[in-house]
Order: C-alpha cells, then sequence, then structure tokens
C-alpha cells in the first residue's frame, strides 16, 4: 500500500524537475545548461557578406603596414583584433548553436578586449572631428553591448528557454549593429586619411 503511494510522488517529483529542466535551461537545478541559437541564415549571409567586404578593404592595407618595420597605422593594425568579437562561430554559423554560460562568458571576454583597444585608439591616435564622432558611437555601442552580455549572464538562471533565445536573438542584432559602427568608423577614418 505504501508502495502505490510513493511511486506517483517519485514519478511527479521526476516529471516536474524534467519540466524545469526544459523550460529553464539555466537554473540551478538544470543538467544540461545549454541553448541552441538557431540564427536566420538570410541575416547571417549578409553578416559575413558584410564581414568580408570589410576585410576585403582593411587587409591590402594591413600588409603593407606589417611589411613595414614599424606599425605607422594603427587603427588598421587594429582593426584586425576588434573584428574578432564578430567573427565568433555563433554569429557566423547557419544551423543551431548551443550557448552554455562559458559561451557567454567568452563573448563578454572578446567584447571587453575590444573596448580597451577601441579606448586606446581613442587615445593614441589622432582622428579627424567626424572620425572621433564615428569613434565615440563605437565606443557607446560596444558599452551597450558588453552591457547587454553582462545582463543576459548575469539573469540567465531566471529566465525561460523561450525568453533566453529572443535575448540571444537581440544580442545578435547588437552585434550587427556594432558591427556597423565600426564598419561606419572605418570608413570614415580611410576617406579623412585620404583627403589629408
Amino acid at each position: 500500500m505504501r508502495k502505490t503511494k510513493v511511486l506517483p510522488i517519485f514519478i511527479g517529483f521526476i516529471v516536474l524537475y524534467l519540466i524545469i529542466n526544459w523550460f529553464f535551461p539555466f537554473s540551478p537545478i538544470s543538467f544540461n545548461k545549454e541553448v541552441n541559437y538557431n540564427a536566420d541564415n538570410v541575416i547571417i549571409g549578409e553578416y559575413k557578406a558584410d564581414i568580408k567586404k570589410l576585410k576585403n578593404h582593411y587587409e591590402p592595407l594591413l600588409i603593407k603596414e606589417t611589411n613595414n618595420k614599424s606599425i605607422e597605422d594603427l587603427t588598421t593594425y587594429d582593426i584586425q583584433y576588434i573584428l574578432k568579437i564578430h567573427e565568433q562561430s555563433w554569429l557566423t554559423n547557419k544551423g543551431s548553436t548551443a550557448i552554455t554560460k562559458n559561451t557567454l562568458g567568452n563573448m563578454l571576454l572578446y567584447v571587453k578586449e575590444a573596448r580597451e583597444i577601441i579606448l586606446l585608439l581613442a587615445f593614441e591616435e589622432t582622428y579627424t572631428p567626424n572620425t572621433k564622432i564615428y569613434l565615440k558611437m563605437l565606443l557607446d555601442q560596444t558599452y551597450k553591448l558588453e552591457e547587454e552580455i553582462k545582463d543576459l549572464q548575469l539573469l540567465s538562471n531566471l529566465h525561460s528557454r523561450s525568453t533566453l533565445e529572443r535575448q540571444l536573438r537581440n544580442l545578435h542584432v547588437s552585434y550587427i549593429s556594432n558591427f556597423q559602427h565600426l564598419t561606419s568608423f572605418y570608413e570614415e577614418y580611410l576617406r579623412s586619411k585620404k583627403e589629408a
């Protein structure tokens, strides 16, 4: 008699545990702490094309710069390091990508490194007033991106799977926006350099 009462309760707890694991993937009791992110293939295709276009702009200049004995164009040299935050696999791969807490930590690390490089450029390079405006917008956008990742990392334990997926889509859009700011800054920098 006692076994028949305990078994349904035990099964009920197991079902409840599995439901919590599914709906709250980053919860403290979840055993598989990951969310699969599926980006839109059209957006990824356009994003990769834009990255390739920027690389075609700066790589010939970078090769010329690295052949010199000293680096004179720090902006062109540092673009390669800033661009690394935009070449993460979850941003450029078509299909499903698993996002874990470690993935979020790596994203934050890359963005912090890019922000530091942008700050160094702001203080070590001399830019025209228009280029400075673009640099400031890039720096502001990078700070916002960093805060968005921190918020997602901090509050992800409390969010449901659907909320996390929506926040990852929003984060992807923020990365695209940051990339557009980077491209605008670099194009303005090259334009002003050509006019000088």
